[in-house]
């Protein structure tokens, strides 16, 4: 394997932590179909990485393999565009007075989206933005920038209490915002599946849904997704053809909503994955159902091809699920790929006798999923020590993945 680091240079910045976009070409070999601890022949990539920021979370890339990146800069959201050569052309820096981060971005030929939380009042807003002032101590915002990185609309999105979106997707030139909120006041819409929150004692949160017109000055649907009384999280967020939005996350409560079709209907410990698909209006389920076992298991990322099918990553702390061959750890990563109705496929277990979880999951040739793992020598069933870049890997596209190092990242093919 090759390396190159390219260090940017940028009068004033100090590179707080190392922080990598990492671009990946050439084949590798494919894991065994088997989920057993087995190594194979190191791939053949190729291997170019920069620093900037102080953490990277999203990355998205366009037809012509231009790369999109937002995370951190100090306290400031961080937004830039990098060639197809991994040569920077811009970057960005946004924020207010206080505290604020990018968690996901998203692209198509109108423009760039980005999405996070913020503690400023003074966060940069447009005029007729959807909203203009700060509601709680963390709001999430929603922003659309054009291809040379000016800003077309910038909004707050959060109610009175914490609210943190996590992913972003775009339909049509209507961004979809999802994450998870603790407000009674998220704004919403009728005729959802989900248009109020009443919390009971240990409600500690909700899920949202939020599509935003083209414009970021109102609202086309949003929807609170989870169980009163339960504390539920949405994580990951991919769009169909017909915009539909599938989400994928985890839930406190065995009286969250499943479709007939569910594959898994049964709650685990205190907490169990999901995965759900609503209609293009946000006014019914298309699916729902379980991921996981008997313990507590997570939902983190999903994306779906272009046959509807979902491939959900996650976390499974349960023995019960996709039972491995092999000695695996108390936290293993899932793959699970379910049909457009959320039937199930296949499911996989991946993982080492240490913890291992996955953040992140793509499409290109072939499903990539990446996170992070605890493991001293090799993740389990592929690569070498250098496949892992020693970093935790946040976001991913179909050649590139973001993070920031202080734990063991991890990019593989499956």
């Amino acid at each position: 394997m090759r390396r190159s680091v390219a260090w940017l240079a940028s009068s004033g910045l100090v590179i707080v932590a190392v922080v990598f976009l990492t671009y990946c070409s050439g084949e590798r070999h494919r894991a065994p179909t088997a989920l057993q601890q087995e190594q194979t022949t190191a791939p053949s990539w190729t291997v170019q990485t920069v620093q900037l920021g102080t953490s990277l979370r999203g990355v998205a890339e366009d037809d012509s393999g231009n790369v999109y990146v937002c995370g951190r800069q100090g306290s400031d959201v961080l937004v830039a565009k990098f060639a197809p050569g991994v040569t920077e052309l811009w970057r960005r820096v946004i924020g207010g007075s206080s505290d604020e981060g990018g968690a996901g971005i998203a692209v198509d030929a109108g423009g760039i989206y980005v999405t996070g939380a913020t503690a400023s009042t003074d966060f940069p807003t447009t005029p007729g933005a959807f909203r203009r002032s700060k509601s709680f101590n963390y709001d999430g915002f929603a922003m659309k920038l054009d291809h040379d990185g000016a800003t077309l609309y910038s909004t707050y999105l959060g109610g009175n209490g914490l609210d943190q979106p996590h992913a972003i997707a775009v339909d049509g030139g209507n961004a979809v915002v999802v994450g998870i909120t603790g407000s009674t006041t998220f704004p919403t819409t009728a005729g959802v599946i989900k248009p109020s929150r009443y919390p009971t004692l240990g409600d500690g949160s909700d899920g949202f849904i939020t599509k935003l017109n083209a414009a970021g000055s109102g609202l086309v649907y949003s929807t609170y997704f989870g169980v009163d009384g339960s504390s539920d999280q949405v994580w990951g967020l991919a769009l169909d053809a017909a915009g539909q939005p599938t989400v994928t996350g985890f839930t406190g409560s065995k009286r969250f909503p499943l479709t007939a079709g569910a594959y898994d209907r049964e709650f685990g410990y205190y907490k169990e994955g999901f995965a759900a698909r609503l209609n293009a209006t946000a006014s019914a389920l298309v699916f729902s159902t379980f991921i996981g076992g008997a313990n507590a298991d997570e939902g983190r990322a999903v994306v779906v091809d272009a046959a509807g099918n979902s491939y959900v990553g996650g976390n499974v702390g349960s023995l019960d699920f996709a039972a491995p061959e092999g000695s695996f750890g108390g936290w293993d990563a899932f793959i699970v790929v379910l049909t457009p109705v959320g039937g199930l496929i296949s499911a996989r277990r991946i993982g080492t006798p240490s913890q291992d979880k996955v953040w992140a999951i793509s499409l290109g040739t072939a499903p990539r999923v990446g996170g992070q793992t605890f493991a001293g020598g090799l993740f389990g069933f592929v690569g070498t020590p250098d496949e892992h870049y020693g970093q935790l890997v946040y976001g991913l596209s179909e050649h590139f993945a973001v993070g920031n190092d202080g734990t063991r990242g991890f990019l593989t093919r499956l």
